[in-house]
């Protein structure tokens, strides 16, 4: 029996291998955070469906198939295929028509959560899987057929190196070493393809021993690659200046709210980077605690302030099993030095408070969110009220961006003077709320609470 011999592409299966390494470290680094709510087993199957773009983007040229072809024809094949292997990811030894399933079902309900339901958030999880997958894919394709179809491998290394240094952006773990393997790949593709340019020259033009070249290319390229490689290695070990630390300062707060806009699209969990404290008009629950040893803020307070103070940034008063948030809320701009809470149901009364004055300096707190003890009252900055509710239900402040340090004069609740706000009259009070708040503030979905908290709450209502 003859065994036809598989013909050698014209690039050299090392282009091929080159290639595929680069996804596969691109695919790795990826997968590496778990970004989808930190289960990195959702994620395990991103260096498949890179390899699996890579064999379209190299097939179809080989074949003699055109671009559009080519991509339609793996766009086909990514439709069918990631959908099943995110279900095999999450479901245990399905079959393939119900991991397809589960997967179309989670992304649907994910988009009617967003869509349609006004949901700040969605509790699905596929949906994100299907599309890193398909960027992965997509990616991989793109570049595959870079390099095998339009011999531009420049084009092959920069869409890859984007993605790559995408995701180190946005996680805390320490990827170098995924940086410096597809720099070194990078760079022997570069090399390689540009001794297949050299060699096509040569033959062509019938100059000498067209192997010659490429071997010259190839052992000179090697040194310089590696004496590159371990040049950058000793200045990011060695070197301390920052020259572009402020280039862009003033920006981060501008992504800050687009973060917040765009957020509820994105998955929570994994190694992600903070980007320091903020609030904003939700609050998703994820189950890994993200800490941050940085100073968020620091303040000013009158001589002679009691410890053990809390601080008010923002009120949330809906609980949607995926997070917190701030329903019902209106806006009330406050010129600058202005009454804050006149008007409002939680204007403060002057017999059960106090007067205090704080200066706050933000350090890494990248919100525009007031903060401040007690109740707010007065701020030397033009703000944003908000308010929930008919009777307006004090949720927070808004400053301006980039607003820098500012002063409030707050009202403190006299809980250390005698017969103000004791025990006993915290025991004698009413129990009878503006039925406004417990509309507010006890609306959560059905069977969220135990049995006990659910009589409370029953109490409360009543």
């Amino acid at each position: 029996m003859i065994v036809p011999r598989i013909r050698r592409p014209e690039e050299g299966w090392l282009t091929l291998a080159l290639v595929a390494l680069l996804i596969a470290v691109v695919a790795s680094a990826v997968d590496d955070p778990a970004w989808v709510n930190g289960r990195g087993k959702l994620t395990d199957g991103l260096v498949l469906f890179g390899m699996l773009g890579v064999a379209v983007g190299f097939i179809g040229p080989k074949v003699g198939w055109s671009r559009w072809t080519t991509h339609i024809v793996g766009a086909l094949f990514a439709g069918l295929l990631i959908p099943i292997v995110a279900g095999w990811a999450w479901l245990p030894n399905p079959s393939i028509g119900t991991a397809f399933y589960a997967t179309a079902s989670h992304s649907v309900e994910a988009y009617l959560d967003l869509a349609w339901r006004s949901r700040p958030f969605t509790t699905q999880e596929l949906h994100y899987v299907l599309v890193l997958g398909i960027v992965m894919w997509g990616t991989a394709q793109f570049a595959s057929y870079a390099v095998f179809g339009h011999r531009r491998p420049l084009n092959a290394v920069i869409m890859t190196g984007v993605v790559l240094l995408a995701n180190m952006s946005m996680t805390v773990r320490d990827e170098l070493p995924y940086l410096i393997l597809f720099t070194a790949g990078s760079l022997f593709l570069l090399i390689q393809m540009h001794a297949f340019d050299e060699r096509a020259t040569w033959i062509r033009r019938r100059i000498g021993d067209p192997s010659t070249i490429s071997s010259l290319y190839l052992r000179g390229g090697t040194v310089f690659i590696v004496a590159a490689l371990v040049g950058s290695l000793v200045l990011t070990t060695r070197a301390a200046s920052s020259p572009l630390a402020g280039a862009w300062d003033g920006v981060h707060d501008q992504l800050i709210d687009l973060g917040e806009t765009i957020g509820r699209f994105l998955p929570v969990g994994g190694d992600a980077k903070g980007t320091g404290v903020s609030f904003g008009s939700a609050a998703r629950i994820s189950g890994k605690w993200f800490s941050d040893e940085n100073t968020a803020f620091s303040a000013t307070l009158p001589p002679g302030t009691r410890k053990g103070l809390y601080w008010r940034a923002v009120t949330f008063n809906a609980f949607n099993l995926s997070g917190w948030e701030k329903t019902n809320g209106r806006d009330v701009p406050v010129e600058a030095g202005a009454p804050m809470l006149v008007g409002t149901a939680e204007n403060p009364q002057t017999v059960l408070t106090k007067p205090l004055k704080v200066i706050v300096h933000p350090e890494d707190f990248r919100g525009n969110e007031l903060l401040t003890l007690g109740a707010p009252t007065v701020v030397d900055h033009p703000s944003t009220v908000k308010v929930a509710g008919v009777q307006g239900w004090f949720t927070g402040v808004d400053l301006p961006f980039g607003s820098g340090d500012y002063t409030v004069d707050a009202r403190l609740l006299r809980l250390d003077e005698t017969d103000v706000i004791s025990g006993n009259r915290l025991i004698a009070a009413t129990e009878v709320y503006p039925k406004e708040i417990t509309e507010l503030y006890t609306d959560v979905p059905p069977d969220t609470l135990g049995v006990d908290a659910e009589l409370l709450l029953e109490q409360v209502k009543r």
